[in-house]
């Protein structure tokens, strides 16, 4: 193994956006989630939260440990929000309100998902932050967008993303009822577009000195996911046909349930070139050469049959047998994994996707890290989630608020 940098006389590796100071007034997973990542890349986040703390807190799924110890710690919100420093501000207080007003020119990015209206109400929409501090990025994130009918509703990703966006409409059974997905997809989805959006603001203003205001919602992020399909329906205004198993244009678009009930996916549009190798890797080569399958045409016609073929050789197998012989015979398919599977993955295991966080509760425990590698800097999971309002004082120390002041805002109730 190689001896770190500084053990070799050269320098650390650096944090990519080391120096970069973020004011995340934002609460529940989109907004916050674009704020992680920031911090994952070495900015200083710091997170506005309400004296109640972030509704966020204790609200989504929670494991369920037989180790009753592991309760202590907040899971999913320290997936959101570790690595951050919190501030308690009421921001309904009209002293709250300026306090943010004030210190944001302290900052690169104020980051919010405070709906358009509140932002106007508390003095913090664009207009008014950027006029007072006119280097400042402005990102935000809602449910439907600033403008439009609708830009005054709240929105949650099952209501703006998945529901109204479109996305559960694909996902629905015959009977149109939707058919849940993950907790929090749509506001992870909706916080790598702001994530992108924050950068590429901050690239500007190094080339031209001036701040801006992006936003996205989760809505437009919905779109984007959907835009394959969507660049059809905005031409022949139908929804995409959503084929059974056995209506695919390609038999190996198909999923397959092997013999312990686990399932595997195919991707081969083209089965031309795939055909034969299929039918070696499940020991049916009387199959190459039968009549109805010869070509593509002729296994699309013949789905039916073909399935009734393949699928009881398949269930002679558990999963982990056929695997070897697929990939034996460079078929592209991969396991439809539960998500306990995905965390034991032994190739997520070997690219990092995992970090340790380390907690006085419960000592240590694993998080997703973040989706990308930066070779040669340093990047990665920088601490727990703080505590409500864990370093209001220190924050606000630095800012310049002396102790008098300091007091004085807690008297009017800024700090709850």
């Amino acid at each position: 193994m190689a001896a770190p940098p500084e053990a070799q006389g050269e320098a650390p590796p650096e944090a990519p956006l080391a120096g970069l100071r973020v004011l995340e007034v934002a609460n529940w997973v989109a907004g916050p989630s674009a704020g992680v990542l920031l911090a994952d890349l070495g900015a200083d986040v710091v997170k506005v939260e309400p004296p109640a703390g972030d509704a966020a807190r204790r609200m989504l799924r929670q494991p369920k440990p037989d180790d009753p110890a592991l309760k202590a710690v907040d899971y999913p919100f320290e997936q959101d929000n570790r690595g951050k420093r919190s501030l308690v501000v009421a921001v309904d207080k009209p002293e709250g309100a300026e306090l943010l007003a004030r210190i944001a020119g302290s900052f690169d990015v104020f980051l919010t998902n405070l709906v358009p209206e509140r932002q106007r109400r508390f003095g913090l929409d664009p207009d008014t932050l950027l006029a007072r501090h006119p280097r400042l990025i402005h990102a935000s994130v809602s449910g439907y967008g600033s403008e439009g009918p609708d830009a005054h509703l709240p929105g949650f990703d099952v209501t703006a993303f998945f529901s109204r966006g479109g996305v559960y409409a694909l996902t629905a059974g015959e009977d149109g009822e939707p058919r849940r997905l993950g907790a929090a997809q749509g506001d992870h989805t909706t916080g790598m577009v702001l994530f992108g959006a924050i950068m590429t603001a901050l690239y500007q203003r190094d080339r031209t000195g001036r701040g801006m205001a992006v936003e996205t919602s989760l809505l437009r992020s919905a779109l984007w996911t959907l835009a394959t399909d969507l660049s059809a329906a905005l031409v022949d205004h139908r929804p995409p046909p959503r084929p059974e198993r056995g209506g695919f244009l390609s038999p190996f678009l198909n999923s397959f349930r092997c013999g312990d009930g686990r399932w595997v996916q195919f991707s081969m549009p083209n089965s031309d070139g795939n055909w034969a190798r299929f039918c070696r890797a499940l020991d049916r080569p009387d199959l190459i050469d039968d009549p109805r399958f010869a070509d593509n045409r002729g296994r699309y016609r013949n789905q039916p049959a073909l399935l009734a073929e393949v699928d009881p050789v398949l269930d002679t197998r558990p999963r982990s047998a056929w695997g070897p012989r697929f990939d034996a015979e460079g078929l592209i398919w991969a396991p439809v994994n539960d998500l306990a599977d995905v965390v034991e993955d032994p190739h997520l295991r070997a690219t990092g996707a995992f970090a340790t966080v380390e907690h006085p509760a419960v000592g240590t425990f694993e998080t997703t890290n973040v989706p990308f590698e930066f070779h040669g800097a340093d990047v990665g999971v920088r601490g727990r989630a703080p505590e409500v309002g864990q370093h209001t004082d220190a924050v606000l120390a630095e800012l310049g608020l002396d102790a008098a002041e300091r007091d004085a805002l807690r008297r009017a109730g800024v700090f709850g």
